[in-house]
């Protein structure tokens, strides 16, 4: 749609620091025009140096250097919301790495966002983006990709098909040079 793709340009324009302030207004006006009030303040964006980051609550004052960014698409995953932040926080917080969780709700129709707006009250680690309908599941990951911004991105269902305390193992190899980690589960798969 028109929507996504001007504003994936306004953000590429920023992520490769040759943004202004006019594309920070650009991405909070679309935002806005949306329904998404609460994504304002992710598209405001400082420029320090020459370079762009964002402020990310919670994550400037820690000593810990590189950053995990977990983007989660959501659609009627109510029943398994309060449990997979339980499992994720568990796992990513002795871990020597800033995180934060981004929360993508694709126009569920259960209390998904306003659980997932509960933990974004209560934790400021917690992102959501919530969409105006359902436009499926890879707009929503597209999304949350779009808007990570961290050393590393790692992608989850909201289902807990993917087991969080996998993520320490995804990491190290991450560490160790890999640049993109993925599990399989052949567990199910038939054999011929």
């Amino acid at each position: 749609n028109r929507w996504g793709m001007g504003m994936k340009r306004v953000l590429e324009k920023v992520r490769r620091g040759r943004g202004t302030a006019d594309s920070s207004r650009d991405c909070a006006a679309r935002a806005e025009a949306v329904g998404a009030p609460h994504l304002t303040r992710a598209f405001t964006r400082f420029h320090h140096g020459g370079r762009s980051w964002y402020p990310v609550p919670g994550m400037s004052d820690s000593p810990r250097t590189r950053s995990v960014d977990i983007v989660v698409p959501v659609f009627n995953e109510e029943a398994c919301i309060e449990e997979l932040y339980a499992r994720l926080t568990r796992t990513l917080e002795p871990l020597p790495y800033s995180f934060r969780i981004l929360f993508v709700d694709d126009g569920s129709r259960d209390r998904s966002a306003a659980l997932c707006e509960g933990l974004r009250a209560r934790d400021p680690r917690v992102g959501l983006v919530r969409f105006s309908r359902n436009f499926g599941h890879q707009a929503a990951l597209t999304a949350g990709l779009d808007l990570a911004d961290a050393d590393a991105v790692i992608t989850m269902d909201a289902d807990l098909q993917h087991p969080p305390e996998l993520i320490p193992k995804f990491l190290e190899a991450w560490e160790q040079g890999a640049q993109i980690v993925v599990r399989f589960d052949f567990k199910d798969a038939r054999r011929n």
